[in-house]
């Protein structure tokens, strides 16, 4: 374990800025890097420095911490590659947590809210510890992206890329949170499965499919969490979902809402990688003001009704 004690920027009142969800291009920023040098991010007062207005900020990867008192998130910037940042769910205290510059992506809360893991652009997996501003590499044996930490806490499943040819055929992958004992529990064959995530009670773990052997098939699987077989949760292939508080719905890149019980889907807003606040009464999401076309993304947060729209990180 190393403690970072470098020079530490100074936290930003409020974000302005957008963000990339490209897997290929998060890669591509960390091609030959051979180090990862983390530096945690000040504390200081929300009157601090903003970040250089000269630069082109994406933001995406959001995600709700326990308490529901942060949002962490991706943001790539132009010239600079990418760092994890967080920012409270009103648009205020943005800072960053990590330097830019080592393609991060991926940020998943602890249960305890006092840890946040994420990957790399060499699929890397890294837990830092918000407390003792200390960053551990739990893992370099796979290619991960896409983290979702147990509700219990013991584990991390992810999207892994390790035998994957062009990242054509990722498979599901569970590990404790010091990197040991790691089990591929879902793995396609010819297929895909991507954008794993925990049941409320974390003892299934769903995800997108993509089946070509005997035939192409779509729709969500869902598996126990140590494996057994694959079985179709929704017959409808959803990216980035993500499982409501209380286990009855599902939130998908779209935005789109499935009624579990009912198999019913409401379309809330344009945008992709949504996810619940712990609450279930607020969901937050990636999206392009300007299209959906992902190249000029931001943050925003809605009611779970799909009301009262508002930028977060805009």
């Amino acid at each position: 374990m190393v403690r970072f004690s470098s020079h530490l920027p100074p936290a930003t009142p409020l974000a302005t800025a957008c963000a990339s969800t490209s897997r290929s291009r998060r890669r591509l920023q960390a091609a030959g890097a051979c180090a990862l040098a983390l530096v945690l991010a000040a504390t200081a007062s929300a009157n601090g420095t903003r970040e250089s207005k000269a630069a082109f900020f994406q933001d995406t990867d959001p995600a709700w911490s326990p308490q529901g008192g942060w949002i962490a998130f991706a943001r790539y910037s132009s010239g600079e590659g990418s760092a994890i940042c967080l920012i409270r769910p009103d648009g205020t205290h943005f800072r960053r947590v990590t330097p830019f510059g080592t393609s991060l992506s991926s940020p998943s809360w602890a249960p305890d809210g006092r840890r946040l893991a994420f990957s790399d652009a060499r699929g890397h997996v890294f837990v830092l510890n918000l407390s003792t501003r200390r960053i551990r590499k739990v893992t370099s044996s796979w290619d991960a992206t896409d983290l979702d930490w147990s509700p219990g806490g013991k584990r991390i499943a992810f999207e892994d890329h390790t035998n994957s040819a062009d990242e054509a055929r990722p498979q599901i992958v569970v590990i404790r949170p010091d990197g040991s004992d790691a089990r591929v529990v879902a793995n396609p064959g010819f297929g895909q499965y991507t954008d794993p995530t925990w049941s409320p009670d974390g003892k299934r773990l769903a995800f997108g499919a993509f089946e070509e052997d005997p035939q192409e098939a779509t729709y969500l699987g869902v598996i126990d969490s140590f494996g057994g077989r694959v079985r179709v949760l929704l017959p409808k292939l959803l990216s980035y979902p993500d499982w409501s508080p209380d286990g009855t719905r599902v939130v998908a890149s779209g935005i789109v809402v499935i009624d579990l019980r009912r198999k019913l889907e409401t379309k809330l807003a344009a945008g992709y990688h949504p996810r619940w606040s712990p609450d279930g009464k607020r969901i937050v999401f990636a999206h392009d003001p300007d299209g959906d076309s992902r190249e000029d993304p931001k943050l925003f947060v809605m009611n779970a009704d799909g009301s009262a729209v508002r930028p977060l990180t805009g």
